[in-house]
C-alpha cells in the first residue's frame, strides 16, 4: 500500500509539471500565411508561403469549405489543384519547447484556365432530302452549343443544338459552336461554314475541306 501511494504522488507530480511547462510557453510570435490566387491547370502543385513557423504545420479543411478545389498533401506540406472555386483552409503551427501552437486560415481561390481551341472543319454535303448528319467538335471542355451564325443563310439547314443537321435546301451558310468551359475553363467558339451542292444521281456526299488547297479560279 505505501508503495502505490508513493506512486501516484511520482505520477502526480510529473503531470503537474508538465502542465506547468506548457502554461510556461509563450504566447506564439505570430503565424502568416498569403491567401493564394492560380489559375486552374490539371493536376498542379501549389506550395503556400508560411512565416513564423516554429514548428509542424499542418492543413485542414475549414468547417463548410469546399472539398474538391485542392487535395491537401501532408507529407509535402503542398496543394494538389482538382477544380476552379474558392476553399479554405486552418493551418496549424505545432509550436515548439518555448512557444505555444498557432492557428491561421488561407484562403485558396482557382481561377477558369484559358480556353482551348476547338477544332472545325467546313463542310460539304450532296441535297438529299430530310438527311440528318451529326456535327462533331474536337477539343471541348465543356458543354456545346450549336446555333446558325447571324447574318447568314437560314433555310439552308437546320441544326439542333447538340449538333444534329438537316439538310433543307442547296447554298451555304455558317454555324457557330459555343464551348462554355465546364467548371475548369472558361468559354470558346468556333465557326465552320456547310455547303450544300445540288443533288446528282449518287447518294449524298460529305466531304471535308478544312484541309483543301485553295487554287484562285478553281473551285
Amino acid at each position: 500500500m505505501r508503495y502505490f501511494i508513493i506512486i501516484a504522488f511520482l505520477l502526480l507530480s510529473v503531470c503537474g509539471g508538465t502542465a506547468s511547462q506548457i502554461e510556461q510557453k509563450s504566447p506564439h510570435p505570430g503565424l502568416s500565411i498569403s491567401n493564394i490566387q492560380v489559375s486552374y491547370a490539371p493536376q498542379g502543385c501549389i506550395t503556400p508561403a508560411v512565416s513564423g513557423q516554429l514548428g509542424n504545420i499542418n492543413y485542414a479543411l475549414a468547417d463548410g469549405a469546399l472539398n474538391d478545389v485542392v487535395r491537401i498533401n501532408p507529407q509535402t506540406q503542398s496543394l494538389t489543384i482538382l477544380n476552379a472555386g474558392t476553399t479554405q483552409l486552418i493551418v496549424t503551427d505545432s509550436g515548439n519547447d518555448l512557444y505555444k501552437p498557432a492557428r491561421s486560415t488561407l484562403t485558396v481561390t482557382v481561377s477558369k484556365a484559358q480556353p482551348q481551341p476547338l477544332t472545325s472543319s467546313d463542310l460539304a454535303y450532296a441535297y438529299a432530302e430530310g438527311i440528318i448528319h451529326q456535327v462533331k467538335i474536337s477539343g471541348a471542355k465543356g458543354q456545346l452549343n450549336y446555333a446558325l451564325s447571324p447574318g447568314y443563310a437560314d433555310d439552308v439547314v437546320k441544326i439542333g443544338s447538340a449538333g444534329s443537321l438537316l439538310i433543307w435546301q442547296t447554298g451555304e451558310t455558317q454555324i457557330t459552336v459555343k464551348d462554355d468551359g465546364g467548371r475548369n475553363f472558361l468559354p470558346a467558339e468556333t465557326q465552320f461554314k456547310i455547303t450544300i451542292n445540288q443533288a446528282e444521281s449518287e447518294p449524298a456526299l460529305y466531304t471535308d475541306i478544312s484541309h483543301k488547297a485553295w487554287w484562285y479560279g478553281r473551285g
